[in-house]
């Protein structure tokens, strides 16, 4: 890249910079244009196809027209649009070509969801009700029987399911004491993960005995959407606090990371941890299915093992995580978390023994006792008063990234290696992640040696 140096001894410098008309370039100046308010010339637009539907649904939108804004294939112009619209006042329509609609947005559209309720300035639950409701929508959809109703419908239920994270954890730390936190969510997802194991057996059993009628599981599965929507609109909650000096943004707050530097420094490390284990995740399936890999087990073998045991390990343990996230540090007890991932891998990919499987299952089922509790809550531990959503969508927003990127990168390295050297780049990047959170660790634990030191010295005090 080449760099030119410029100087003036004057108090201004005026002139014009000419920018070459890439697609990236336009894309950007229309939507600086779009956003000042002011209709200002831009010369030199670029001609690419995303660039011309841009401008096209952009000034469709100044309009206020109630036509739907057809983005069609352009992925590009649906995100800025997504942010765009956002921003705006009223409702609108946004679409795209059926391949289009089939990118799920979920977990990265968190932040959005966040602003819309900060916005709304209703009860976030009243919202998340909303949202589950759509969510039992798109199950129905899912289970109409076509390819594409089952590609969109699926893609709704899981982005609906994903994007109020924000939102529940900030009822959480209204509804609990801080010390009490941990113990209350993981009795609550105690009983979650004990739905999820009975489930999960009778799941496995029907597909085997009824291997047509998939399609029942979705529509059984679309009531309890339903009667979770109903749900959540009991829960008290109150609407997101405005921030002073914080403006609503359909875009997470990146500002963050530049701010408080223990939330990304714990974002890195969480990103580390997360693209080892989902690697995996679905390359469990891969390992036990293949007859290549020498286990070659049956469908109700692999549930057992994927979803079964790690369920119910996951629900005798959550209960003790929830005390240790009261408790402990939250580093020593991430650190903990991440080491017993790295050993359940060990376990798990390293033989077609049985007994290594069944320990792995464990493992697993230990680890993502304590991997869920810390990923729910650890905000609330960090985020300064009235930022709890932000800082969650903050954090569901990079889950997104890496629950998209980590299977695909996790297939694509398997078509040139062993699952073998897969499985133990995975648990390299788990134990880099707690090498991350080491030294925060040490500082932590100091500063609460510190902190028992000075409450001891006051006891004495006050007894003299």
């Amino acid at each position: 890249m080449k760099t030119i140096q410029i100087s003036c001894p004057l108090d201004s410098l005026k002139g014009t910079v000419a920018l070459a008309g890439s697609k990236s370039i336009s894309n950007r100046v229309l939507m600086i244009r779009a956003f000042s308010g002011r209709d200002f010339p831009i010369a030199g637009l670029g001609n690419a196809a995303d660039t011309v539907t841009l401008q096209r649904l952009l000034a469709s939108a100044a309009q206020t027209s109630v036509e739907p804004l057809d983005a069609g294939p352009a992925g590009t112009t649906f995100r800025f649009l997504t942010a765009y619209l956002a921003a705006q006042e009223g409702t609108q329509v946004l679409t795209g070509s059926e391949r289009m609609q089939q990118r799920p947005i979920g977990l990265l559209a968190a932040p959005l969801i966040t602003s819309l309720a900060r916005r709304r300035g209703r009860p976030v639950m009243l919202q998340a009700g909303l949202l589950a409701a759509v969510g039992a929508v798109g199950l129905l959809l899912a289970a109409a029987g076509s390819m594409p109703a089952f590609v969109v419908g699926s893609v709704i239920a899981i982005a609906t399911v994903n994007v109020v994270y924000p939102l529940t954890t900030a009822t959480y730390e209204r509804n609990f004491p801080p010390t009490e936190l941990g113990r209350r969510v993981g009795w609550g997802m105690s009983l979650k993960v004990l739905v999820s194991a009975v489930v999960g057996m009778g799941m496995g059993w029907f597909l085997t005995e009824y291997p047509d009628r998939w399609w029942v599981i979705l529509a059984v599965a679309a009531v309890f959407g339903a009667v979770l929507a109903l749900l959540n609109l009991q829960v008290p909650s109150e609407p997101l606090a405005r921030v002073e000096g914080v403006g609503t943004t359909a875009l997470p707050h990146f500002h963050l990371l530049r701010e408080d530097r223990r939330l990304t420094l714990v974002l890195a490390a969480w990103m580390l941890m997360g693209f080892g284990n989902l690697m995996l995740l679905p390359l469990r399936v891969e390992y036990l299915a293949q007859p290549r890999y020498g286990i070659n087990a049956t469908a109700g073998l692999i549930v057992v093992l994927t979803v079964v045991i790690p369920s119910a390990v996951r629900l005798a343990s959550m209960p003790v995580f929830g005390f240790v996230f009261d408790r402990l540090r939250f580093f020593t007890a991430r650190i903990i978390v991440n080491l017993v991932f790295a050993l359940y891998v060990a376990a798990f990919f390293t033989g077609t023994g049985m007994t290594g499987l069944v320990a792995g299952a464990v493992l697993l089922g230990i680890g993502s006792a304590g991997g869920d509790l810390m990923w729910s809550l650890w905000v609330t531990k960090f985020s300064p008063p009235g930022r709890t959503a932000d800082y969650m969508g903050l954090h569901t927003f990079f889950t997104g990234i890496r629950a998209f990127l980590a299977p695909l990168i996790g297939f694509a390295v398997l078509g040139h290696v062993s699952l073998g050297l897969v499985a133990v780049g995975a648990a390299a990047l788990m134990v880099v992640s707690s090498l991350v959170l080491a030294p925060e660790a040490r500082a932590e634990w100091r500063e609460g040696t510190a902190a028992d030191d000075s409450a001891g010295l006051a006891t004495v005090t006050a007894g003299r």
